[in-house]
């Protein structure tokens, strides 16, 4: 079966509005490589300045454990290999997979989000006084 196009101008299908769909992942995708960004700045950052420290466990930046900025980047970095591979698997039915490539978008977006509110969270943690 053949993937039907959009029945409007607004780029959607099957109740399913695959432009606002491709935008949100747009938009997550880039606020977490910017996000992904600055923690890897802070972390390279206290890295430079506590060289000498062999516990980490115990640095902090602002009010943010320089462990949590470790494990949370590293999780970001895993989530997006998920996503690819997950994005790179192959379906034979056209319209099927045309259903499902956006719903694996919108599953992914959601999975972004996440990772993005926390990576803020623990922005605003480096905002903030050590005292």
């Amino acid at each position: 079966m053949d993937i039907q196009p959009p029945e409007d101008d607004s780029g959607s299908f099957d109740g399913i509005n695959s432009r606002q769909i491709v935008i949100d992942w747009t938009e997550a995708v880039t606020d977490l490589y910017k996000n992904y960004r600055e923690l890897s700045t802070y972390i390279y950052q206290s890295s430079n300045q506590n060289s000498q420290c062999n516990d980490d466990n115990n640095t902090y930046i602002g009010q943010c454990p320089v462990s949590q900025l470790i494990a949370l980047v590293t999780t970001m970095q895993v989530e997006l290999e998920k996503l690819l591979r997950d994005v790179s698997k192959e379906d034979n039915s056209r319209r099927s997979a045309s259903l499902r490539h956006y719903k694996k978008l919108i599953d992914h977006t959601l999975r972004l989000d996440h990772l993005n509110q926390q990576a803020q969270s623990r922005l605003h943690l480096l905002s903030l006084s050590t005292s």
